[in-house]
């Protein structure tokens, strides 16, 4: 069984290497559609945020 050396230590098979890399890139794509999923959130209770300010400030100026 060959394994070869990086960073100071063995690493696992050559051979789980691709394995490897498409794992991280699937969980690089999780974490990005998360990162979106709440910066949608986050930008949709600003939003809601500014509307209701604008009300009340509309309602206190009459």
């Amino acid at each position: 069984m060959s394994k070869f050396f990086h960073g100071g230590h063995y690493d696992d098979e050559l051979d789980t290497v691709p394995s490897r890399l498409g794992e991280l890139t699937l969980r690089s794509r999780l974490e990005q559609q998360e990162q979106y999923r709440n910066g949608w959130r986050r930008n949709l209770t600003i939003a809601a945020l500014v509307v209701i300010a604008c009300v009340i400030a509309a309602l206190v100026l009459r």
